[in-house]
């Protein structure tokens, strides 16, 4: 059996976007992930671009995430494929399993962190 598990780090580069799919909503999201260069006499970083999709049962899962906040993700990894005008095209797509809100960074005032709900599908930090 294979294994498909993503754990990643980073900022959102936008607010998430929702749209309402059946009895749930389906938040995407992108996210930017900072890499250190491979060459080791350098502490220039990379940044890495990820696609999301997340999954939630309600528009409030999604009221605390804004731009720059910071949330690590667990998940797995799709290869979407499609034909464009002839040209064979893929992307590779994060679906998010569970979120978490790593700092309040980003946040809009009126909304509260700590008043987050559990139901909502955060959980809490793993470490």
């Amino acid at each position: 059996m294979d294994i498909n598990v993503i754990v990643l780090s980073g900022h959102l580069v936008r607010d998430p976007e929702l749209r309402a799919s059946g009895n749930r909503y389906v938040a995407r999201i992108r996210i930017a992930n900072n890499v250190r260069s491979n060459n080791r006499n350098s502490n220039e970083e990379d940044t890495n671009y990820f696609d999301c999709e997340w999954f939630v049962s309600s528009e409030s899962a999604v009221s605390y995430l804004h731009k720059g906040s910071h949330v690590l993700i667990r998940g797995s990894a799709r290869q979407n494929r499609w034909d464009q005008d002839g040209i064979k095209k893929s992307a590779i797509k994060m679906y998010i399993w569970e979120l978490v809100l790593l700092s309040r960074s980003g946040a809009r005032q009126d909304n509260n962190v700590d008043d987050l709900p559990r139901s909502a599908g955060f959980s809490e930090v793993p470490f």
